[in-house]
């Protein structure tokens, strides 16, 4: 019983062995497949392992990093998030993380984890680089958004597998493919590389690649093939990298052709065979090859280095490129463009993420500083193996950015990246808003010119590849509609984005004429010797008088004006309407035939004005609420006709003494004139008289009604004033209450209808309030006083004029309260709504200003404009003091 016990541990332990014995195997193949650089063997056999144990984080590190030497971006990201999760990863772990989340165009995650990093490692240059290169990579993608670039994906000659290492020959294009390993099993895999290299024809009817075919000859071998390069003057002469040897180890080869077939095939000897030589780039005259390798001599990594080619092919004069091309990371993959230009790629310098493609110009030897090509042709995947059409206006590059079939694959592109496209904004030079539809033309002597038209945001973008003549001179013209033409010189080589304002085109505007004319409203006859006069915002002031048949005419008057006409006549009510003058270059006729508001209908005045009377409480002179919609209206008289002279009667009722009810008709008459002369009317206007009891309306009064009717101030035109209109000085500051002022265009009939509001007549309820105790009220459209609590004052939508430029306004009212502008001027509101209204708190006054203007001139013009509009005692003041 105990030897069979014994016997069952032992299959129970041979049981579990098994599959563990297995798994070690697995991952001692895919070791061995690591060290000879296979990765594509290495992952194929650490992945069966990973579905027998995929708790295994020695497997899930290696799975990590042969996705991520394979370039295979997206399963390795997979893999380093999975050990990220698990947790005490190392530095080196962290940052591929980072660079991984990059590369998959993670930019927002990326930077977080390498804010992360920096905290732990301070200052640490590949982590700082990363970091450098989320920055640039958003810079970019941000370009984009204006940019007119075009990438295609090139389908016709891609695979699921690899292509890359791409070159032109003889009108076709060059490629290394690994897509023969698809039909391979484990042990091939195992055994052998499996990239070769493709020929594929462009046909230029239908503008497609044919089907790529195999390269004839020795030159596809058993190992990995790739990166083919010609010369111009030597086509028949061919150098290659091959990769043949254990572990991996990369050669350049040298072929020739002979009848369409490549053959002798020559190891070309560099330097020391334990270091890599590949990525051969022969300029155009055969004598000089850039080339890639880690040899010792470069700055690390992988540099690219310059050799001369002598006639039987041997590389010698060998140099690394230095600072300005190579650094700690890798370079690779070099083009020549002539001996001026050299393109590689790069994953040591800021970037989008992985490799890059650089350009540096060469002159007089010196190679500059390195320049990232940017983004379409750029990504946060990586970007290598550029090649460029002759005329410099696009070519083929190779990427693992996200596609359609997978792995590294061909694209090609339609601008120049060896030169900066001439690009920049448009503008509107006053407002600085961008300028759509401009006309953008590239002048070049000997060249077509080129042009563009500019989008809504005012940008445009011209291939630059006449711009590489230095020799010439090139101009940007810049054409609009409306608009000043503009045109500038271009270097070449320049890289600034070009901001271009366009002036608009200023062209005298016209001047109009005012025709009209001048009736009396009950015989409709004209009215000759009539004063008219105009009054503009812009400081335009005529005045004339209307001939024998009542016609009036204004000329030269300016575009784009706020012009004021007002007819005075002796024994007419005075009329006055707003004007805008039209803007534009066409001169107009403004008259009543061509549409415009311009005769004028003067009602005549008889000796008597009906105006309703104001009443008083029993034994008071104070104003009464009832009475100030009366009143404003009076006022609204006088500053319509500043020459009439009215007589202000008032009256008591029969009860006290004759000596008594003079008095107090008195105090009433001189609260009415107090009340009229503080807002702005002509003492001279006014002659009050005190009738105590003398002239009742109801004789021996019983009622208090009849009472009521008997107190009360009448008005009646008595005369007219002669000379200059009445201008108060200094009133500006005394307490602020109601102005009634013109409106845009009145006719007085009645004083009801100027005001614009019901008036109270004897009879009426009245509201009582005591207005000259409380100061502050507003008027309803049923022309009741409502009062503002002294602690509640009402919101008043004004600009604060401490945020203007400007520094004059126009002072209209103080007070010690705070006011509605919209309830209080209305009849500015025209004005107001043009030109805004402020108002500032100094030394206890609420003070009101119209405008805020750039000279003492322009508000100047608004001061008049208002003083004709019944503001006669506003004036000018300085808002900086």
């Amino acid at each position: 019983m105990k030897n069979l016990n014994l016997y069952a541990i032992l299959l129970v332990i041979l049981f579990w062995d098994v599959p563990a014995a297995a798994q070690k195997n697995l991952i001692s193949r895919g070791d061995r497949q690591a060290e000879l650089k296979n990765y594509a063997g290495a992952i194929y056999l650490y992945e069966n392992a990973y579905e027998k144990n995929p708790e295994s984080r020695e497997l899930i590190e290696k799975l990590a990093t042969s996705y991520r030497l394979t370039n295979q971006y997206a399963k390795a990201l997979d893999f380093y998030g999975l050990l990220m999760a698990r947790g005490n990863t190392g530095k080196e772990d962290a940052i591929h993380y980072a660079d991984l989340l990059l590369r998959n165009g993670n930019i927002g995650s990326a930077r977080e984890e390498l804010e992360k990093l920096l905290k732990q490692y301070p200052g640490d240059e590949g982590i700082v680089l990363l970091m450098k290169n989320c920055d640039f990579a958003d810079a970019q993608m941000a370009s984009l958004s204006v940019k007119k670039r075009r990438i295609v994906h090139q389908e016709r000659i891609n695979s699921s597998s690899n292509e890359f290492g791409i070159s032109f020959f003889g009108g076709n294009l060059i490629f290394s493919s690994d897509r023969s390993r698809e039909e391979m099993d484990l042990a091939d895999i195992e055994n052998r590389q499996f990239t070769d290299l493709y020929t594929a024809r462009f046909d230029t009817i239908t503008g497609m690649f044919d089907d790529p075919l195999l390269l004839k000859g020795e030159i596809n071998t058993l190992y990995n093939d790739g990166t083919f390069t010609t010369s111009q003057a030597n086509p028949g002469v061919a150098y290659v990298t091959q990769c043949r040897k254990k572990p991996e180890t990369c050669a350049i080869y040298r072929a020739l052709l002979e009848k369409e077939k490549w053959v002798n095939l020559k190891e070309v000897s560099i330097g020391k065979t334990e270091y890599n030589y590949g990525h051969p780039a022969l300029t155009a005259d055969g004598k000089t090859v850039y080339f890639s390798s880690d040899m010792p001599g470069g700055k690390g990594g992988k540099d690219i280095w310059r050799a001369k080619v002598d006639a039987g092919g041997r590389f010698y004069d060998i140099r690394n490129l230095g600072e300005s091309v190579n650094t700690a990371g890798d370079e690779m993959f070099p083009y020549a463009i002539g001996d001026s230009i050299l393109l590689f790629a790069s994953n040591g310098r800021v970037g989008m993420g992985g490799l890059d493609i650089y350009k540096v110009f060469i002159r007089d030897g010196i190679y500059e500083e390195a320049i990232n090509v940017g983004a379409p042709v750029n990504s946060n995947a990586d970007d290598f193996s550029v090649i460029v059409n002759k005329d410099l206006r696009g070519g083929y590059f190779c990427s693992n950015r996200e596609n359609l079939t997978g792995g590294d694959d061909i694209f090609s592109f339609y601008h120049s990246i060896i030169l900066p496209d001439i690009k920049g904004f448009v503008k509107e030079l006053s407002t600085k808003e961008p300028l759509s539809d401009v006309s953008v033309t590239l002048k070049t002597p000997g060249e077509e010119p080129r042009r563009e038209i500019t989008d809504p945001s005012g940008f445009f973008e011209l291939v630059a590849s006449a711009h590489q003549t230095c020799g010439k001179a090139h101009e940007l013209e810049f054409r609009l509609e409306n608009y000043r033409l503009k045109t500038i010189e271009i270097p070449c080589f320049s890289e600034d984005t070009l901001i271009i304002y366009l002036q608009k085109e200023i062209k005298p505007l016209a001047t109009h004429t005012i025709r009209g004319n001048v009736y009396d409203l009950k015989t409709r006859l004209p009215i000759e010797g009539a004063s008219v006069n105009a009054w503009g915002v812009k400081g335009y002031y005529k005045d004339t008088l209307t001939d024998q048949q009542g016609r009036f005419v204004f000329e030269k008057v300016p575009s784009n004006d706020l012009i004021t006409l007002t007819v005075s006549k002796k024994h007419y009510y005075t009329d006055s309407r707003l004007l805008e003058t039209p803007s534009g270059e066409v001169p107009v006729t403004m008259s009543t035939e061509t549409g415009y508001d311009t005769d004028f209908n003067l009602r005549a005045v008889s000796d008597t004005i009906t105006v309703p009377d104001i009443f008083y409480d029993f034994d008071k002179s104070n104003i009464r609420a009832d009475a100030v919609p009366t009143l404003n209206a009076v006022v609204k008289l006088f500053s319509l006709n500043p020459l009439f002279i009215l007589e202000m009667g008032s009256h008591t009722d029969e009860r006290g003494t004759d000596a008594y009810n003079k008095g107090l008709s008195e105090r009433r008459g001189r609260s009415v004139q107090d009340y009229l002369i503080n807002r702005g009317v002509n003492p001279r206007q006014i002659v009050s008289r005190a009738y105590g009891e003398q002239v009742p309306v109801v004789k021996d009064a019983r009622t208090e009604a009849d009472h009521q009717r008997n107190r009360r101030t009448t008005f009646m035109l008595i005369g007219y004033l002669e000379g200059e209109p009445y201008i108060p000085g200094g009133s500006a500051l005394r307490a602020l209450s109601t102005h009634a002022v013109a409106a845009t265009r009145t006719t007085v009939t009645d004083l009801s209808d100027a005001l614009g509001v019901q008036v109270q007549h004897p009879g009426d309820a009245t509201k009582k309030f005591d207005f000259e105790e409380k100061g502050v009220f507003h008027i309803d459209e049923k022309g009741e006083i409502i009062p503002h609590p002294a602690e509640e004052p009402p919101a008043i939508p004004v600009r604060d004029p401490k945020s203007e430029e400007n520094n004059f306004g126009v002072q209209i009212a103080a007070g010690m309260q705070l006011v509605e502008p919209a309830v209080q001027f209305t009849g500015i509101s025209d004005i107001i709504a043009r030109y805004g209204i402020h108002h500032r708190f100094i030394k206890g006054l609420y003070k009101y200003h119209i405008g805020s203007f750039a000279t003492r001139a322009e508000a100047e013009n608004v001061m008049k404009l208002l003083k004709n509009r019944g503001y006669r005692d506003c004036f000018v003041v300085d808002l900086k003091q």
